[in-house]
């Protein structure tokens, strides 16, 4: 009886254990899954506010739709860059205002830095802003500040230079995985 006893506890206990071996080989394939170089291509949505200025300008919201085109390297920690379509949709108490825009940043560990070109329109007026953007984030969610440089001017005469802003990635719509 004792040794049945023991020979069936032994072979519950190799059991339980062999299952649980298994369960964590499972959690290491999959994380080493995640883990490497992928290219991807995401739908984005940001919101981005641009205060008025001391000439009594007008606090400007600005929503913005587009698709990042990035390549990023999960590791410890990621690193990448990506470059960007997008449209911007501003508007105050007064107006709204299209803006089409190309951009790119790049990203180490959480922070990143980058550009943007946006063309703002009316349909009456225009302006062009290069915008230097910085902030913590990646391709996936960002937070950051961007300096709004107009080029060529004759419609945002009450804009603040700087924007504090976010970006999220609604969805992935594309990872292929880049092996070497």
């Amino acid at each position: 009886m004792k040794k049945t006893t023991a020979l069936l506890f032994s072979i519950v206990f190799i059991f339980s254990f062999s299952l649980k071996a298994q369960e964590d080989s499972t959690k290491v394939l999959s994380y080493l899954d995640r883990q490497g170089t992928f290219d991807e291509l995401s739908l984005i949505a940001g919101y981005s506010f641009n205060g008025g200025n001391e000439k009594g300008g007008p606090d400007n919201h600005i929503i913005e739709l587009g698709i990042y085109k990035s390549r990023n390297s999960y590791y410890v920690e990621t690193a990448g860059y990506s470059y960007f379509l997008s449209n911007e949709f501003m508007f105050n108490k007064n107006s709204f205002y299209l803006g089409p825009k190309i951009g790119s940043f790049f990203h180490v560990w959480m922070f990143y830095l980058g550009s943007e070109l946006v063309y703002y329109t009316n349909f009456k007026g225009q302006a062009l802003h290069i915008v230097p953007i910085f902030g913590l984030g990646y391709s996936k969610f960002k937070i950051g500040i961007g300096l709004h440089i107009p080029l060529a001017n004759n419609l945002f005469e009450h804009t603040n230079i700087p924007s504090i802003g976010f970006t999220y990635e609604i969805k992935n719509l594309q990872k292929r995985k880049i092996d070497y």
